[in-house]
Order: C-alpha cells, then sequence, then structure tokens
C-alpha cells in the first residue's frame, strides 16, 4: 500500500507549532530578565531548547516512521541533538545556574504551543475560513 500524500493543512500546523514554541519561549525569558531572574531565564530557554530540539526530532521520526520519507542520518541528529542538551544540562549545574522550576516550565512550551494552535484552529472553524 503506498502512502498516502501528506495534507498541506496539517503540515502548515506542524509549522506553526514549530514556530510558537520558540516565542513562547523567549517572551518567558524576556519577562524573566525583566524581573531580574535570570537562573530562570537561562534555565527557560535550555527548557525551551530541548523541547524545541525534542519537538523537530520527534516529527522527523514520524515523517521517517510513518510516511516513509527519508530522513539523512537521522539518529546521528537525535544523538547530538540531546548530546548538546545534556552538555549545557551539565554546565548550568556545574555553575549553579540551573533552576528546576525554568526548565520544566520551557519543556512544557510544546503543550502550551499545541493549545495556542487548537485555538487558533477553532477562532479559523468558527469564522468559516
Amino acid at each position: 500500500m503506498a502512502p498516502r500524500p501528506p495534507d498541506p493543512d496539517f503540515e502548515a500546523m506542524l509549522r506553526r507549532i514549530g514556530g510558537w514554541i520558540p516565542a513562547l519561549t523567549a517572551s518567558g525569558a524576556v519577562a524573566a530578565f525583566l524581573l531580574r531572574r535570570a537562573d530562570f531565564a537561562w534555565a527557560l530557554l535550555l527548557g525551551g531548547a530541548a523541547a524545541w530540539l525534542g519537538y523537530h526530532t520527534h516529527c522527523q521520526l514520524a515523517d521517517h516512521a510513518v510516511a516513509r520519507r527519508h530522513v539523512r542520518h537521522i539518529w546521528l541528529k537525535v544523538l547530538l541533538r540531546y548530546g548538546l542538551i545534556l552538555l549545557l544540562l551539565y554546565a548550568m549545574i556545574r555553575f549553579s545556574l540551573f533552576n528546576a522550576a525554568g526548565f520544566l516550565i520551557g519543556l512544557a512550551a510544546p503543550a502550551a504551543a499545541v493549545l495556542m494552535e487548537g485555538c487558533v484552529y477553532v477562532i479559523r472553524h468558527l469564522r468559516g475560513d
């Protein structure tokens, strides 16, 4: 059975979710910096970066598994991305910059991005777009 062609609306939604994640992370970090909470802001940025890299990695893995799209060196990308995250996490803990609450909130950025995209979808549906 041949794989179905991708739905352009679904692909656009995935791209928008991928754009919401860094936007939410950056806005939260700016707010934390303005409130003079640099440790929280750096941890939030690290958590958001981990979430963004994880989101894109899992999208590529799903494309590879479901749609049979060829993704070059996918396992190397996964190892390098998570290796970089672990290295940054080690540096933050070693130099006492780690704030667990900021990191966990940064990791929750994809959930907030999906909720925001769901709101956009509902508004578009109600308007008839």
